[in-house]
């Protein structure tokens, strides 16, 4: 705890709140203090290192003249599909199909959680229009809603309330005669749910401010509306080994995955309980937004016919977790603590020739799994101190999907 001066205590007296209100800001803060160590714990023991002191196994080529030649590797099956109809320098994959979505966020306590899983259906294309490659434009719903949700994360629920999943995700590369391209990907994300509390709790929102007396928030047992989006944004290169065409389903992939890195962005809004590892701070629900920044990777080994396909997408970096408009968790941290964060996803799937004709018509299968963590970590600590990263929040998110693709 900090340490104030004389002058500054009586001024705090003079201002404080009447006798026996407790603030929002002050219970927060004395609840991650609490909780949180500031420093000390227990020394690690070293790992043992373990030693190899036998005698390396003889192979049967040493001694008896040079190394057999490595065998050939294998030549990589190649096939002409798919037949398009336009061009090399104007292609265009649009697809459609259904899937099912499911979202799993980190328990509530004194609260139950009713995920639901949904049934979507969904539309995307990838194109490649001379100097701009369309390498995702994808949105998927179980109704018409938007994935980008600026209002209230957690409500009272209204009657005829019924749940909705939507997912937008967008990514635009500038392909030029050159190994590195620049990229801009986007994706939003919402799910929305039904939380009932088992005991009464105080429902915060956005607007509030830290100086508030709790007791200005009442207390309810209803049933509410839990929805959450999850947005992220990145700006960055990707690696082309092979100089290959991006994005489109090609005939001929290189033989080295793309890659990408740059600089990442990330939020959530979601209803929030103030958690330092086990620890919850249960009767306070806030509207809470969580925010990251840092660094951006991604790989995908591209989709051609007759063949199995990966993509793989991440960010780590630093956090924030607001939950008023003034108030931040990151506020109430002991000296040198930080939030950080780490999020991605890995698709895997087939693409499988249901046609041969021009156009050739291509069906797939998909499954994904992902989610996004918030910690608390101290980035520099002494052999004396803790080096645990106490949980703040977690949420996983999975997918399977079926689709066509027409490739024109």
């Amino acid at each position: 705890m900090r340490r104030r001066g004389p002058c500054v205590a009586l001024l705090g007296l003079a201002l404080a709140s009447p006798a026996g209100a407790e603030t929002l800001g002050g219970k927060v803060d004395q609840h991650v203090d609490d909780h949180l160590p500031s420093g000390g714990g227990k020394k690690r023991p070293k790992p043992k290192k373990h030693h190899h002191n036998g005698p390396r196994p003889r192979r049967d080529w040493e001694g008896t003249g040079p190394a057999p030649p490595a065998a050939p590797r294998p030549k990589e099956k190649k096939t002409d599909l798919p037949h398009r109809v336009f061009g090399k320098r104007f292609q265009l994959d649009p697809s459609t199909g259904l899937a099912y979505r499911g979202w799993r966020p980190q328990e509530y306590e004194k609260m139950d959680v009713s995920t639901e899983n949904a049934l979507t259906w969904h539309v995307g294309v990838r194109a490649k229009l001379y100097f701009i490659a369309i390498n995702h434009a994808h949105y998927e719903s179980n109704g018409i809603g938007s994935p980008r949700r600026s209002g209230a994360s957690v409500a009272t629920k209204a009657a005829a309330a019924t749940p909705v999943a939507a997912w937008f995700l967008g990514a635009v590369g500038f392909p030029f005669d050159w190994v590195l391209e620049p990229i801009i990907r986007y994706e939003a994300r919402a799910f929305q749910s039904t939380l009932k509390p088992d005991a009464p709790v105080r429902i915060i929102p956005q607007s509030a401010s830290k100086k508030d007396d709790l007791s200005t928030f009442p207390t309810t047992t209803s049933e509410l509306t839990l929805t959450s989006a999850f947005e992220t944004f990145v700006v960055g290169l990707r690696y082309h080994h092979d100089n290959d065409p991006s994005g489109i389903i090609a005939s001929d992939g290189g033989s080295f995955p793309k890659l990408y890195f740059g600089v990442g962005l990330t939020q959530y809004s979601k209803p929030y309980q103030v958690r330092v590892g086990d620890q919850v701070l249960s009767d306070l629900l806030f509207d809470a937004r969580l925010r990251g920044a840092g660094l951006a990777l991604g790989l995908e080994t591209g989709q051609r016919p007759e063949s199995f396909f990966l993509d793989v997408s991440a960010q780590s970096g630093i956090g924030e977790v607001r939950l008023t408009h003034d108030f931040t968790v990151n506020e109430t941290l002991p000296d040198g603590w930080l939030i950080g964060y780490a999020q991605g996803e890995v698709t895997g799937g087939y693409l499988h020739p249901l046609t041969r004709t021009r156009p050739t018509l291509l069906g797939g299968v998909a499954a994904s799994v992902g989610g996004a963590t918030f910690f608390y970590f101290k980035p520099l600590t002494t052999s004396e101190e803790d080096r645990s990263t106490p949980a703040l929040n977690w949420d996983l998110l999975w997918g399977l999907k079926a689709f066509v693709v027409v490739p024109l």
